[in-house]
């Protein structure tokens, strides 16, 4: 079995955010771009979170249906309020988890 490195497998072009960027520009992010997720960077280009799919969908799971009721309400604290987030620092899952390109994927877990 050939084992790849993070480099053979990573995208070149990264597209980034901002931890102020708003809500809608990163959905615009993914839309335009065919991305499902979104590193979060600091004032030195440093990762510092993701925005992913899932938690756009977390965002979805607190707007009011259309008779009003929020259907959130059993989110523990912390998700309810990534959830109710306006930008990508709220929204964001942190803190990141980063790979070196040269990285390759550990070998297969011990049978218990």
């Amino acid at each position: 079995m050939q084992h790849r490195s993070v480099h053979d497998v990573m995208t070149q072009e990264v597209v980034t955010a901002r931890p102020d960027t708003p809500f809608k520009a990163v959905v615009g992010l993914f839309h335009r771009n065919d991305i499902t997720a979104v590193p979060v960077l600091d004032d030195q280009d440093r990762p510092i979170g993701m925005v992913s799919e899932a938690d756009l969908i977390r965002k979805e799971a607190v707007l009011p249906d259309p008779e009003g009721r929020t259907p959130g309400r059993w989110l523990p604290p912390k998700d309810r309020a990534r959830a109710e987030a306006e930008t990508a620092g709220g929204l964001m899952t942190s803190p990141a988890v980063t790979a070196r390109r040269g990285a390759r994927p550990a070998g297969p877990r011990p049978r218990t």
